[in-house]
C-alpha cells in the first residue's frame, strides 16, 4: 500500500473493472482519468503489460477462480522482470527505490 498523498492521479481504460473509481478518489484522495474508448496509444504500457500477462492467463480468465498463490506468482514474475525502459531494473527495484526517497524526503523536511 502506498502511503497517503503519494498518488496523485490514476488513468484508466473504460473496462467495467474501473466501474467503482470513486472509491479510489475517495480513499485515495487521488484524481482518476480515463482514456478514450478505442484509443489504446493513449495507454502504451498498460497495453505493454496486458501483453505479458496474457502469456500466463487467457483474455477469458475468471481471476476469481484462479488460486491465490498462481496469482502471487504471477505478479512476483512481472515485478521481477528487468525492463529496457527502466534501464534493465525491475519494477520492484524501482519502486523500491522510490519509496526510499520518498521516505528520505518526509524525514529530512
Amino acid at each position: 500500500m502506498l502511503p497517503n498523498g503519494v498518488a496523485k492521479s490514476f488513468t484508466f481504460d473504460n473496462g467495467p473493472e474501473f466501474s467503482r473509481h470513486e472509491d479510489i478518489t475517495h480513499e485515495l484522495g487521488a484524481k482518476v482519468f480515463f482514456t478514450k474508448a478505442y484509443a489504446a496509444w493513449q495507454k502504451g504500457s498498460i497495453e505493454n503489460f496486458n501483453r505479458n500477462v496474457r502469456i500466463f492467463l487467457s483474455r477469458k480468465a475468471d481471476l476469481d477462480k484462479i488460486e491465490e498463490w498462481k496469482l502471487q506468482g504471477l505478479i512476483d514474475l512481472i515485478n521481477n522482470r528487468p525492463k529496457k525502459c527502466l534501464g534493465f531494473l525491475t519494477p520492484a527495484e524501482v519502486f523500491s527505490s522510490e519509496l526510499e526517497k520518498l521516505a528520505y524526503s518526509c524525514t529530512s523536511n
